[in-house]
């Protein structure tokens, strides 16, 4: 019964998903139905997918969770950096973690840095830039940091964000904005 409604997940009705148990799923390290669930129509189907194979440290799940980095909901984008996340703590590799970083990187900091720099864009679509990169956290720390002294709107957000991820490399960048 389990097997049948995880293969039913690309079909998606919230009955069928209520019925799982996301905890049985991890025992059964069965990734195959999640990978499908992270093509879902539903948005907090491939969401719970992503953090489900996170949890599992799946590793043989990464291509799929980097493909998926480009979802159109930033809330999916934020589970699925927090499952590569997870996966790359997991693992001892080196060379997994740099493929990784590099698509965290690539797909989501830049895009969100883009937003929050781009005095253009709706506030509150900065704001949710901002919080996600604080989601994100230690790989979007860098990229923050040379956000900084933009202005005084960007500096809140960016501020704000660096001191919810709590990363030692903005202390000196965050006491320089003080002083000046």
């Amino acid at each position: 019964f389990m097997l049948d409604a995880l293969t039913s997940i690309y079909e998606c009705t919230p009955k069928e998903l209520y019925v799982i148990d996301t905890k049985e799923a991890e025992a059964l390290k069965e990734i195959a139905p999640l990978v499908k669930a992270l093509k879902s129509k539903i948005t907090w189907v491939r969401a719970d997918a992503a953090e489900v194979l996170g949890n599992m440290g799946a590793i043989k799940a990464v291509k799929p969770l980097i493909g998926a980095l480009d979802d159109e909901n930033w809330d999916v984008r934020t589970s699925i950096v927090h499952a590569l996340l997870k996966i790359k703590n997991k693992e001892e590799g080196k060379s997994l973690a740099g493929i990784i970083d590099e698509a965290i990187n690539d797909k989501a900091v830049k895009p969100l840095i883009y937003i929050l720099g781009n005095d253009e864009e709706d506030i509150y679509l900065r704001d949710r830039a901002a919080w996600s990169l604080a989601q994100i956290g230690t790989p979007s720390v860098d990229s923050l940091i040379g956000l900084l002294g933009e202005n005084d709107v960007i500096n809140f957000r960016v501020v704000e964000a660096l001191g919810n991820i709590g990363d030692a490399r903005a202390l000196f960048p965050l006491t320089s904005l003080i002083r000046n």
